[in-house]
């Protein structure tokens, strides 16, 4: 094996100080799973040389394919107002491995994006895609979610490349999901539905498939129980002319957090959601409202059927001071292998010291599919269908999530795992056999850093691309931390 197929770039992921301030772009490099790579052929982490501005606190990475050579989308959001929409999002497009050095090359800095909307003879440029909460590949275009707008927007793979700084207006249309569909009267989206997570992929007509997930959050609402609705699964497509089109949509639990597709054949595809429930609150659980959702797409009557699977266990009365038991977590994440044969589930709580208790589980996907009628946690774990495989209390760290990096068949998958800000690799068949761990702090092996809060996986975006699929590439936060003034309500980046 030569060196040069031993060193691609794996991954690389946003770190910050204690404060969340003097943020770096870090790389790790190594075998990729799909090459046969094992955890141990993971290297260390090292410099890219990307500067960030000191008080930027909150560095997005978006990862991207252009001709099988990887692109980086970085994003600053702008938010004056904590609480209140972003007014820009300034983007800087990365080049990994420009040169043949480690050091990245910037293809464009500091770029704002507009759309031109006309209002009867009158035609003004109005900033969009101020807050992008994620963004899916589909070919050669991108496909973006605004957490502040309703708005689906399409850019060109390479159409960032040598912008100037400043404002550039977008070429190819968008869609707005605020509108009514079709022989409609009533907006597709409701009121208050922010974007949170968007996948790609094609069907077996050829036809590139899309699937958003919206949560709908008033945080102006003077009751708690009244900031938190049914978050929106909304079906689309890319037609013959290049152009999103609205196809259906479906309710989902509230405060959806991602949606994995698990199967697919020529009938359709079925997808696992985890909805934490609503808000993520000091020491309390969401109880029953926390969900683990099947969503079916049927392709042949373009309808959408979604239900609970599996739901939190009720709140005991009167609500424990912690939630220190496997039966309160919320559900937060998940990671499986498309058409595999197992899922991973990351449930946790936030308790009230800020730290998370938190337990992870496995499943079999058949067992969750044989699922007919929702299930308690604890009864899923009481009857084997979820098998505990690792937990704990009181964890420091806000950022919180999961990933398989598939490799070229199932017993090379990796399992990621954004443990606070703890970085863990290991096999996924078997969940613990041989383990490689970055732990924050600035020695040799550490992350270079305190806080990692986006993590973009460059080679599993490069092997999906390439498949024509653009399914979840990266691990988020899951919610923003206390200190960060942030405008989302729900997951930040599901990547």
């Amino acid at each position: 094996m030569s060196k040069k197929e031993s060193n691609k770039l794996l991954m690389a992921y946003s770190v910050l100080d204690e404060l969340y301030r003097n943020g770096f772009i870090k790389q790790i490099r190594g075998r990729p799973a799909y090459d046969r790579g094992s955890v141990l052929d993971i290297g260390n982490p090292d410099a890219t040389y990307v500067a960030i501005p000191p008080d930027m606190p909150d560095p997005k990475l978006l990862p991207l394919a252009f001709s099988q050579d990887p692109l980086v989308l970085m994003g600053r959001v702008v938010t004056p107002v904590a609480g209140q929409p972003s007014t820009e999002c300034r983007l800087d497009l990365l080049a990994p491995d420009a040169g043949g050095g480690k050091a990245w090359k910037h293809l464009c800095r500091d770029v704002t994006l507009q759309i031109e909307v006309t209002t009867g003879e009158v035609t003004t440029l109005v900033p969009v895609l101020t807050n992008p909460a994620d963004m899916a590949q589909a070919g050669n275009m991108l496909v973006a979610v605004d957490y502040d707008s309703m708005k689906v927007y399409l850019i060109g793979a390479n159409e960032l490349n040598g912008l100037p700084p400043g404002p550039h207006t977008l070429v190819f249309p968008y869609l707005d999901l605020s509108k009514p569909a079709p022989n409609s009267s009533t907006s597709i989206l409701p009121a208050n539905a922010k974007g949170q997570s968007v996948i790609a992929l094609k069907g077996p007509d050829g036809v590139i498939n899309v699937f958003a997930v919206y949560i709908v959050y008033d945080p102006n609402a003077t009751e708690p129980d009244d900031k938190w609705s049914n978050s929106i699964f909304v079906w689309m497509k890319i037609n013959k002319a290049g152009e999103l089109e609205y196809v259906a949509k479906e309710e989902l639990g509230k405060n959806a957090q991602e949606a994995i597709p698990v199967r697919s054949d020529a009938d359709g595809l079925t997808l696992f959601v985890p909805c934490y429930g609503g808000p993520q609150n000091e020491g309390a659980t969401n109880g029953t409202d926390s969900t683990l959702e099947k969503v079916v797409v049927s392709y042949a009557n373009t309808d959408i059927t979604a239900f609970p699977i599996i739901t939190g266990d009720p709140v005991p009365d009167p609500t424990p001071d912690s939630a220190s038991t496997y039966s309160t977590y919320d559900f937060r994440a998940l990671a499986a292998r498309f058409n595999g044969d197992q899922v991973y589930v990351l449930n946790g709580t936030m308790n009230t010291n800020l730290n998370q208790d938190w337990t992870l589980y496995r499943a079999d996907i058949e067992k969750l599919l044989e699922i007919t009628t929702a299930k308690t946690l604890s009864d899923a774990v009481e009857g084997r269908i979820l098998d505990v495989v690792d937990l704990g209390p009181n964890a420091p760290g806000y950022y919180w999530d999961i990933f398989i990096e598939s490799g070229i068949d199932i017993a090379g998958d990796r399992l990621w795992f954004l443990k606070g800000s703890t970085i863990q690799v290991t096999g996924a068949e078997e969940y613990g056999d041989d383990v490689k761990t970055y732990e924050p702090g600035y020695g040799a092996g550490e992350i270079d850093g305190i806080n990692v809060n986006s993590v973009a996986f460059i080679a599993e975006t490069l092997r999906q691309a390439a498949l024509g699929m653009s399914l979840k590439r990266g691990l988020g936060g899951g919610f923003p931390a206390p200190v960060i003034s942030a405008s989302g309500g729900g997951k930040e980046l599901p990547y």
